[in-house]
């Protein structure tokens, strides 16, 4: 299986797959774009992030706009993120955040969060099954991502189904 598409990404995903050592699964996307408030906030979170160079991205500014009524209860990066999407015409929107990924679908942008990129590593190859089963249970209990079991379940029997 090939590259998928062009992804932005919010801080949820590079932070959490970094708490887990697995930065690498976001070489599936053929270039990765981050807003430069995206990019500060993961760094204020984890100081020595750094992507490795099998994954291709870019670092854009982006102007936040505070003014439209649909961003009140998102964060900065993740306005930015989604401004990006529909600047460039994006639809894939790397992101853990609830209201992110429900704004995300409201225009037409599919949300992948930290699980959903290792699902989709496993099914381009990139690394087993049995490796991507890890790596979903490690981000529910080692990493400060939140998820539930359920949803943790449904992840693993998507990935063997």
């Amino acid at each position: 299986m090939g590259l998928e598409a062009i992804a932005v990404a919010d801080a949820g995903p590079l932070i959490h797959l970094d708490e887990l050592g697995a930065l690498e699964l976001l070489a599936v996307f053929e270039r990765i774009l981050i807003p430069d408030v995206v990019q500060h906030e993961v760094i204020r979170h984890r100081a020595t992030f750094s992507l490795p160079a099998s994954v291709t991205s870019e670092v854009r500014t982006v102007e936040v706009s505070r003014t439209a009524p649909e961003h009140a209860h998102l964060q900065d990066g993740e306005v930015a993120a989604l401004s990006l999407c529909k600047e460039l015409g994006v639809t894939l929107l790397l992101t853990d955040d609830l209201a992110a990924r429900d704004a995300a679908r409201g225009r037409g942008v599919t949300p992948v969060g930290s699980l959903g990129i290792v699902l989709r590593a496993a099914r381009a190859g990139m690394i087993s099954v049995d490796l991507a089963e890890r790596h979903l249970v490690a981000l529910s209990e080692d990493t400060t991502l939140f998820t539930t079991p359920a949803l943790v379940t449904a992840a693993l029997r998507a990935l063997r189904g």
